[in-house]
């Protein structure tokens, strides 16, 4: 097992990898609202989310959201790689695709 940082998420039996502690608290941060994200920010994460979608290896999966006192099955996506959630990842500004497809 790859260890970045000491960190890992665990979610549908999987272990996420993010490079660091600041990237997961960034990405789910902006995910949640506890953070804002700019205009600039949410554009990239729109466009990482695309290339993502268009990605074989991006899979679907099933997450709890618990949020205002309610609890909501949501589907959303992970990188079959990385194992990291799209969503999230994206918002992290500072993270990259495993394969260079978010690099200009």
């Amino acid at each position: 097992m790859v260890q970045t940082c000491g960190i890992f998420l665990l979610t549908n039996g999987g272990v996420h990898i993010m490079t660091s502690l600041f990237s997961i608290v960034e990405g789910w941060g902006k995910s949640v609202g506890l953070f804002d994200v700019s205009p600039e920010e949410q554009a990239l994460s729109v466009e990482r989310m695309n290339i993502c979608a268009a990605c074989p290896e991006a899979k679907e999966s099933k997450i709890l959201l618990m949020l205002n006192g309610g609890v909501h099955d949501v589907k959303a996506l992970y990188c079959g790689l990385c194992k990291c959630p799209v969503n999230e990842k994206s918002l992290a500004v500072k993270e990259s695709c495993p394969i260079g497809k978010w690099e200009k």
